[in-house]
């Protein structure tokens, strides 16, 4: 269930992101840049080039998402038809997948948060309670790629997992 678990952490860290350019996309287009008070931010290179990295990172982390989910669906159908089992591996391979996910969402947020600048900080600012969320997903012990991913590379090539109960 590892996949699955992961999947309901990622979803929320997605709609952060999307919420997340939204609130960027209010503000870029209600206030200008530093140099120059009559230019609004949105129509300025670095505005849409933030935005923009930011669609591209939350489409992927999206993508990820439903491939994953449709991934174990078919796992699951293919269990009922036949039998078949989830492999360890396969279980392992997509929560790894969907922490690729959940890292790309949180990107977006991150950038976005820095993008906007320092009054994104204050106390009640949507972009800072976005983050606040995704520093929670960052840090919980199942959203740490590099360290889970040993135990991928161990089931590939057929070593002991060394997880409890695996």
């Amino acid at each position: 269930v590892m996949g699955p678990y992961h999947a309901s952490l990622v979803s929320v860290i997605l709609g952060a992101a999307w919420a997340a350019i939204d609130e960027y996309e209010r503000i870029v287009t209600t206030m200008s840049v530093l140099v120059d008070p009559t230019t609004l931010r949105a129509d300025h290179h670095d505005a849409q080039r933030h935005i923009g990295l930011a669609l591209a990172k939350a489409d992927a982390a999206e993508g990820i998402l439903l491939s994953a989910c449709h991934r174990y669906m078919e796992w699951c159908e293919r269990w009922a038809r036949d039998g078949t089992p989830i492999s360890v591996e396969d279980n392992l391979r997509l929560r790894a997948m969907l922490q690729q996910g959940g890292a790309l969402a949180s990107e977006v947020v991150e950038s976005l948060l820095h993008a906007a600048g320092a009054f994104t900080t204050k106390k009640g600012n949507r972009l800072q309670r976005y983050f606040r969320d995704v520093q929670m997903y960052r840090t919980h012990s199942s959203a740490q790629p590099e360290d889970f991913a040993t135990y991928v590379g161990r089931a590939h090539l057929g070593r002991p997992i060394g997880m409890r109960g695996l």
